[in-house]
């Protein structure tokens, strides 16, 4: 199990690069569930995504032989982008293997995050599978998106889920506070 004082040591690794992202009440979406609806902004962040979280920690994760080597990622977007820019910030070369039919957008955006982006394969998948053969070929640590070894996973939930959910609980009670709501019928989203 997961302590208390483990996400706080993650989220505080985070901290300074992360922003909080605020949680607005959406009149529309309350208005239509009779509930009182908060969106978590995550396209405030740098990347536009809450994929910053996890691909940060992880990079800040890594031994200085593993920085040194560099990494490598599969995706066709979020994470793509959340990779290239924290390791271009701290000085990790980064290599993302995209599919082909990647948006250009995407593409764009992870190169001009400073990624060398390899398009391969004609899905996900494949393109998954080609970055984890040069990871393995030219030794450089692999940043999954969503799942790894344990100790990835772990990190991924202290920080991509865990510490933001401690964020969000902070932020709902303040805005609960403010609007003096005392009964149950409110969601976060």
């Amino acid at each position: 199990m997961i302590s208390l004082s483990e996400i706080q040591s993650a989220l505080a690794r985070i901290r300074k690069s992360i922003p909080v992202s605020p949680c607005n009440r959406s009149e529309t979406f309350s208005d239509l569930t009779g509930n009182s609806i908060y969106l978590k902004l995550e396209n405030r962040q740098r990347t536009g995504a809450y994929k910053e979280r996890g691909a940060l920690n992880k990079l800040l994760s890594l031994s200085e032989e593993e920085r040194s080597q560099g990494v490598i990622a599969a995706s066709a977007g979020n994470h793509a982008q959340a990779v290239a820019y924290h390791a271009t910030k701290l000085g990790i070369s980064a290599r993302i293997v995209m599919p082909l039919a990647t948006p250009l957008i995407k593409v764009s955006a992870t190169r001009g995050y400073g990624g060398d982006v390899v398009l391969h394969g004609a899905n996900y998948d494949e393109a998954f599978d080609e970055a984890l053969r040069v990871s393995a070929q030219d030794r450089l640590t692999f940043v999954h998106a969503f799942n790894d070894d344990p100790r990835w996973l772990i990190d991924v939930i202290r920080c991509g889920t865990l510490a933001v959910g401690r964020r969000m609980r902070t932020t709902f009670r303040k805005l609960l506070a403010r609007a003096k709501m005392r009964d149950d019928r409110h969601t976060l989203c």
